[in-house]
């Protein structure tokens, strides 16, 4: 197992260049989605039907969107919930970015505190699963991690 450099830090000041950004987001990507406008070529008809035969991602599963660098979606919400979110899956889905992260041999990874977002969890929280996750993660190739947090992240 190899050592992991985890950098905490803002938005506006990147340490390094990533391989990949984990964000966290829903079973049918509702909160990543973009409010960019498309004219459609199809009907109502065959975009209700596209919905309803969409299946939602697994709460805790990882969703990659290829690219540079390559975004992961970390699916702990479902929307269909109260609450949306819970820590099992903020634990799975910490997991899967680790797993994934490594079945494609990312070097540096940006990690958004998973599951703080929506206030589903407090922040100290975030960090013991995020230090769970690490520790219990058997990395080869990642080396750094990180963690990009908003101003005043941790404080009371």
């Amino acid at each position: 197992m190899s050592v992991v450099r985890v950098i905490i830090g803002p938005q506006n000041e990147p340490p390094f260049t990533v391989d990949a950004i984990a964000v966290e987001d829903d079973t049918y990507n509702v909160l990543s989605a973009h409010p960019d406008f498309h004219v459609s070529r199809g009907s109502v008809k065959q975009a209700l039907d596209t919905l309803e035969r969409t299946e939602p991602h697994e709460l805790g599963s990882v969703v990659v969107r290829t690219g540079r660098p390559l975004i992961f979606q970390a699916i702990v919400h479902d929307l269909s919930r109260d609450p949306t979110c819970s820590e099992r899956s903020i634990e799975r889905a910490l997991a899967a970015i680790f797993e994934e992260a490594e079945r494609r041999e990312v070097k540096t990874i940006a990690l958004a505190p998973i599951g703080t977002r929506y206030r589903s969890i407090d922040e100290p929280r975030f960090l013991e699963l995020f230090n769970e996750a690490l520790a219990a993660a058997r990395l080869q190739s990642v080396e750094k991690v990180w963690l990009v947090v908003p101003e005043g992240f941790g404080s009371a």
